[in-house]
């Protein structure tokens, strides 16, 4: 092996390598805050996502090896190492020697502790095995991108990825037996793709899902505990493969005896198309910064299980219905969660007066029970629209041209800043209407499970001719009458923007709107009208019980 240190490096190696060394030092501050206070769990985890968000992603999701991967296992070593580390590197190492003593698998005990069930009988060590292997398999699998890398013959490229490959052989030793084996040099494609479908099998198998204790206590912790373990591992294999058909595959399965593992599975959806499309931008003929229209016309929405699940769904089912939330908040799709949101709340405020004591229905037996249990459901499915309804949720306005601005858009807002996002113009309403008082009544009649007004669209084109717009315009007021001059003048004035626009003109001269300013307005105010539609009540409103 060559001595990295010796190594004379050019002036961008250096640059790479300074960023490399700043991730370096984040993520030691990250992980020795947590060890000096005694929190090795928190550091466990700490470790644990980063795994689990940086896992290189194959199936033609990302571009190896002429693309790094995200998963440095220089940080990888920073966060296992304890304080008094210190990395060494050995031209005679063993695949199969002993880990070093300094922080000899504080990692491995710490997931042992976390994921095993104590004294049950049932646990015998097979789910932390079947863990500590579905984390060990993305690790291997940016090993072996960095080894491809290393063979390069340009030395920007090379030099970073010797530097990562020393890492890995110090970070095989560090910490317990967990990452000793397999290694890269016997991980190809095809074995690469049955390691993973081999954790997928045992972590989605009957026998593995299946509930066999006679303690009610031990065996509820000890099957929450698998779940946990089957959904971190469905997430980082499922990211590593890259395969969306298989993730379609698991999602019909799920159907028939794993729903809980529905939103591992849409977590890796997201993931996967989110890394594609970034992938297209960066490779495309365009670069970084061009424009990726024709591609995004070809980038299809394969996870439509959520729409199949919406429309069976059993209101007394508060699991389905908690599964179905979790899939609405990590797709960061408001839409349907509205829907959700139009269908469960009518029937929770009929659990209310059911349940209520004034109602007489508490005296029997039967009656008790069936009020905790509707007690529950409230609390539960309540908490989990509570949860939901306090995340940030944004209205888009976007071009049905433009699908490549929606997709960056969706990566950003859902997949980094997890926001809940719909898209913004929604129905139009003419003053009339809105100054009638019960428009939220009529809006209501007639549309089942969600309201049109509340669904979205996307914006108003001006790329067309007026009689074009006026057509647009009316499709948006769904059958009610109005025209383009209800909502957008003909003319205005530049000066009024004085106050928002130090740029704007100075003259006060009337000037007639343009179809793309009237397109731009008409896109706003159709989605505030939106907002308001989506923050009014469900129902018609009694005031004389509201004051």
């Amino acid at each position: 092996n060559e001595k990295v240190h010796d190594k004379i490096y050019g002036a961008k190696s250096y640059n790479r390598l300074a960023n490399m060394e700043e991730r370096i030092s984040h993520a030691r501050i990250a992980s020795l805050s947590h060890h000096r206070r005694g929190n090795f769990q928190k550091a466990a985890e700490l470790v644990l996502g980063y795994i689990v968000s940086s896992a290189p992603s194959l199936g033609g999701a990302e571009e190896y090896p002429k693309l790094p991967p995200v998963l440095s296992l220089c940080v990888l070593e920073a966060l296992l190492a304890l304080e008094n580390y210190v990395p060494k590197n050995s031209n005679t190492e063993s695949r199969k020697s002993p880990p070093e003593e300094d922080g000899r698998g504080w990692f491995q005990k710490h997931i042992v502790h976390m994921f095993r069930a104590g004294s049950c009988a049932e646990d015998d060590g097979s789910t932390v095995r079947t863990l500590l292997k579905a984390l060990a398999h993305p690790v291997h699998v940016a090993a072996s991108i960095w080894r491809e890398r290393s063979l390069c013959s340009d030395d920007r490229v090379r030099d970073a990825a010797v530097v990562e490959l020393a890492a890995y052989h110090r970070v095989r030793r560090l910490d317990g037996t967990w990452l000793l084996h397999p290694t890269f040099e016997w991980m190809d494609v095809e074995r690469i793709a049955n390691v993973g479908l081999d954790i997928l099998a045992s972590v989605t198998s009957n026998s593995y899902l299946s509930d066999n204790g006679n303690n009610a206590e031990i065996t509820l912790d000890w099957t929450n505990k698998k779940r946990a373990v089957a959904g971190i591992a469905c997430v980082v294999t499922l990211l590593t493969l890259g395969d969306v058909d298989q993730i379609i595959r698991l999602c019909d399965e799920t159907l028939r005896h794993a729903l809980f593992l529905l939103p591992a599975y849409c977590s890796a959806y997201a993931s996967v198309m989110h890394r594609k499309w970034e992938s297209t931008k960066l490779l495309g003929s365009g670069g970084a910064g061009g424009r990726h229209t024709a591609a995004a016309f070809t980038v299809e929405d394969r996870f439509c299980i959520i729409d199949s699940i919406m429309q069976n769904i059993d209101l007394e089912d508060w699991s389905g219905i908690d599964v179905v939330i979790q899939c609405c908040v990590l797709m960061g799709d408001g839409h349907r969660l509205q829907q959700l949101a139009n269908k469960v709340l009518p029937h929770l405020s009929q659990l209310l007066v059911a349940s209520a004591p004034e109602n007489g229905n508490h005296s029997s037996t039967n009656n008790m029970t069936m009020n905790r249990r509707r007690k529950q459901l409230l609390s539960r499915t309540m908490g989990s629209l509570i949860d939901a309804g306090e995340i940030p949720t944004v209205r888009v306005i976007n071009l049905r041209r433009r699908p490549d601005r929606l997709l960056d858009f969706m990566g950003c807002a859902a997949h980094k800043e997890q926001l809940i996002v719909v898209k913004g113009p929604a129905k139009l309403r003419t003053r009339n209407s809105l100054l009638s008082g019960d428009v939220r009544k009529n809006d209501m009649e007639g549309c089942g499970d969600g309201c049109p007004d509340d669904d979205g669209d996307f914006a108003f084109d001006g790329r067309c001719s007026r009689e074009e717009l006026e057509t647009q315009v009316l499709e948006h007021l769904n059958g009610k009458k109005g025209t383009l001059a209800n909502f957008v003048k003909a003319k205005w004035r530049p000066s009024d923007l004085k106050a928002f626009d130090r740029d704007a003109r100075d003259d006060f001269e009337l000037v007639p709107t343009s179809m793309t300013e009237k397109a731009c307005s008409l896109s706003h105010i159709a989605s505030w009208m939106g907002v308001e539609s989506t923050l009014s009540p469900i129902g018609p409103i009694n005031r004389g019980e509201c004051e």
